[in-house]
């Protein structure tokens, strides 16, 4: 028994009572659909609640750093990117609330949209980096999300 057991041990407690009391005894076919589905999404749940707070934090943080890089060097629309770096700065940095995780996620991605599109004119081992982000986004995205899709749907 765990004394103070986290949302993720929780939710994978679920999983494995789902699998080992409740899957062995079905044998229907849409209803086994029905609990690898479940399956699915709680594993989903389970990877965001232990780390996405973490995640956005890091993101939010390279995002920030690649665009002071960029305004503070003039490049190609810088402008644009420190408008939305200004937005980025006013929102509360301190709270781990998830929802203000959220809006600071949100507003890095709004810059990060800004740097991909005006960095298309800088030189080619700025945008390497500012795409290099974009990809950084995906995996992580990817990793996530893992192979989610909704059993028996296409």
């Amino acid at each position: 028994m765990m004394n103070h057991p986290s949302c993720e041990q929780l939710v994978q407690l679920v999983r494995e009572h789902l699998e080992t009391s409740v899957g062995g005894s079905i044998t229907d076919v849409p209803t086994k659909t029905v609990l690898a589905m479940i399956d699915s999404i709680l594993a989903n749940v389970a990877s965001r609640c232990g780390h996405e707070v973490a995640w956005m934090h890091e993101e939010v943080a390279v995002v920030l750093a690649e665009a002071d890089d960029y305004v503070d060097n003039g490049r190609p629309g810088a402008r644009l990117v420190a408008e939305a770096l200004a937005v980025l700065r006013e929102l509360d940095s301190s709270s781990l609330h998830f929802d203000d995780v959220q809006r600071r996620y949100d507003a890095a991605g709004e810059v990060l949209s800004r740097l991909l599109e005006n960095c298309r004119t800088a030189d080619e081992t700025v945008r390497q980096r500012v795409e290099h982000l974009l990809e950084q986004r995906l995996h992580r995205e990817l990793h996530i999300r893992g192979s989610f899709e909704l059993a028996g749907r296409s």
